[in-house]
């Protein structure tokens, strides 16, 4: 491996994951440990969270192709010419160097090993070469390869023939115009639903692909999983079922896992109905309303929990003020601020990574700070909740103000407060409130600050206008004002 140097536009990588991490396919796992380490030195989570995401996700792609590498047992020494075996009882075709390809070398590019049943002793009939099968990429020979593999599959069904079939179409997705590579993952999960390999393919594949994610097979097979594995599934595929407003599934798949989760754990039951409503709450859409007074009722019938998840059902409450509040608000004609709305339910879903969330709507908002102040005065006297959440968020998006809040400015910038206040006479708060903040942007103070100033300038100064002191008491019930002054702060403090 050599060292991986990747553009900051992650349109630009290549979408060869083997390319992507600088690897043959024949990579070791130590080697793909050390191209993921290196990469995410530099595309850190907190600094660049779509490339971290994508490169996160190819690591997990091909950590469980590597991880389904299946490396041969040495034969007995009491036995130098018996066969190899695999770890699960199958064995690897005989030769006479005791490989599995008959040239004194068994091949590992594939991620699929040999597997099959051993027959018995005397007439035995050796499985299908699954992983020289699927190692054939050679252009002239991968179809012919692709239908030993399925004829192998028939005569030898295996979860190893399926997860090889699967990486076939995933590396070959013209070979069959029949059939899509989770087709293969189903195929052998109905077979072999404990498999871990499969199981792992099949959480990868729903988190990577929306459609594959909502299809009614899909839903089916997720009833075969445990509770414990199949909430994680269940909340992703509420996630794809959100961004395309397919409510439907979500409200179908309350109904159909209820019953498991209340006899394996009421508890997570309630935490799963919230997640569901985490998604619907924001929807005027009629089934989504639907599924919110469902989750609703849901989490009143189990208020035996309300002390373990107290928190959680706070912010359940919230949730419902908080969406139930954007839905009365009038339509705003500045654009930053629709979008702000409409990128609530993804801030609010962002979990850890809210910053990546918020920030792109937060630039846009303080691209243009005066113009925008008005109109958010018009959601602070609809839904004052809906600034009050923005406010509280921003202190996980960046350094905020701590100390000063109700601490007068230092020396010099106190001076430019007095100066500032004396240029600028004061009439009417309103009429001075976007000279105050463009003051606090281009000083880089915290409006509280500001006011703690002119405060401390009052009581030290009998010639210093009284009416002044009417500007500190306005500006700490401006929310709007401080609102930008502190996303400011927390974009480039």
């Amino acid at each position: 491996m050599t060292d991986i140097s990747l553009p900051e536009d992650s349109s630009q990588w290549p979408l060869n994951p083997w390319e992507l991490f600088g690897l043959e396919p024949n990579a070791k796992r130590v080697e793909l440990r050390r191209a993921y380490s290196q990469l995410i030195r530099h595309f850190r989570p907190d600094t660049h969270p779509e490339q971290f995401q994508r490169i996160h996700e190819t690591y997990q792609r091909l950590k469980a192709i590597l991880g389904s590498q299946v490396p041969p047992k040495h034969p007995s020494h009491e036995n130098p010419s018996s066969e190899n075996w695999s770890h699960d009882g199958s064995s690897y075709q005989h030769s006479p160097s005791g490989n599995g390809n008959g040239n004194g070398k068994r091949s590992f590019d594939s991620p699929i090993g040999s597997n099959g049943p051993p027959s018995a002793r005397g007439g035995r009939k050796h499985a299908p070469d699954v992983g020289g099968l699927f190692a054939n990429h050679d252009e002239k020979r991968v179809v012919e390869a692709y239908r030993s593999l399925i004829q192998a599959d028939e005569q030898h069904p295996s979860e190893t023939t399926a997860a090889a079939l699967y990486w076939q179409l995933i590396l070959n997705p013209d070979l069959d115009s029949r059939r899509k590579p989770a087709d293969w993952l189903l195929h052998g999960l109905s077979r072999a639903n404990g498999s871990v390999c499969l199981r792992e393919l099949f959480r990868q594949e729903l988190i990577c692909e929306p459609r594959f994610a909502l299809s009614d097979k899909t839903g089916q097979f997720l009833k075969n999983f445990p509770a414990n594995s199949r909430s994680v599934l269940l909340r992703q595929r509420w996630k794809h079922a959100a961004t395309a407003k397919n409510w439907r599934v979500i409200r179908e798949d309350l109904i159909v896992h209820r019953t498991t989760f209340v006899d394996f754990s009421p508890m997570e039951w309630v935490r799963l109905t919230i997640a569901a409503a985490n998604h619907a709450a924001w929807s005027q859409n009629s089934d989504a309303a639907r599924i919110l007074e469902t989750c609703r009722k849901e989490i009143a019938l189990f208020d035996s929990f309300q002390l373990e998840m107290g928190s959680e059902l706070i912010q359940f409450d919230y949730l419902t003020e908080l969406a139930a509040g954007i839905k009365g608000l009038p339509t705003v004609g500045n654009i930053h601020i629709r979008l702000l709305l409409q990128e609530m339910p993804k801030i609010w879903n962002a979990s850890n990574n809210v910053r990546s969330a918020i920030v792109p709507v937060l630039t846009g908002l303080l691209s243009e700070p005066e113009s925008v102040l008005a109109e958010l005065d018009q959601v602070v006297s609809v839904a004052p909740v809906v600034l009050q959440y923005l406010y509280g968020l921003l202190d996980q998006v960046g350094v905020a103000w701590i100390d000063d809040q109700n601490r007068p400015a230092e020396t010099v910038a106190a001076e430019r407060i007095v100066y500032f206040l004396t240029v600028c006479p004061v009439v009417d708060y309103s009429k001075l409130r976007k000279s105050i903040l463009r003051f606090c942007l281009e000083e880089f103070i915290s409006p509280e600050a500001f006011a703690a100033t002119v405060e401390a300038q009052q009581d030290e100064a009998l010639d210093f206008d009284g009416s002044k002191t009417l500007v500190s008491s306005s500006i700490r019930e401006d929310l709007s004002l401080r609102f930008l002054c502190k996303a400011h702060r927390a974009l480039h403090g």
